[in-house]
């Protein structure tokens, strides 16, 4: 196989990582556990720094001249829906991730919202005492 060939499956490779992270990370948020959610975010950018690079590549390689005669442009297309097909999944994905995401933060925010109210209704209802007694003296 040649070089070219070898990199589009590497892409394609990387492209469902990415898909299957975006999975992964559905169940981060539902759980809220911020630590893994900007892990799931760092490796995906990982990921897409070594797409970018094997597309330089690939896009370098493709300028050799004669590519069309060496290469099965079946195969191509073939890849292409593929690379499309994943690039969709991955947009739906990250969609509904991003909309649980607001939604979750939402929720945090009317929690948080609700205890500061509880906290000043709280204060100004309670007594606040130093310690100190006050008597009252008859003259």
């Amino acid at each position: 196989m040649d070089r070219i060939v070898l990199l589009a499956e590497e892409k394609m490779d990387c492209l469902q990582e990415l898909v299957e992270i975006t999975k992964r990370q559905k169940d981060e948020i539902g759980e809220l556990d911020l630590l893994k959610i900007r892990q799931s975010i760092r490796q995906k950018q990982e990921i897409m720094k070594k797409i970018d690079a094997l597309d330089e590549e690939i896009k370098h390689l493709s300028e050799e001249p004669g590519l069309t005669k060496r290469y099965d442009t079946e195969m191509f297309n073939e890849l292409n829906t593929g690379y499309k097909d994943a690039v969709k999944n991955l947009i739906l994905l990250d969609n509904e991730n991003r909309t649980n995401m607001e939604e979750e933060f939402e929720l945090i925010k009317l929690k948080l919202k609700k205890a500061k109210e509880g906290k000043k209704l709280h204060g100004a209802y309670s007594q606040a005492t130093t310690g100190a007694m006050l008597v009252n003296q008859c003259k």
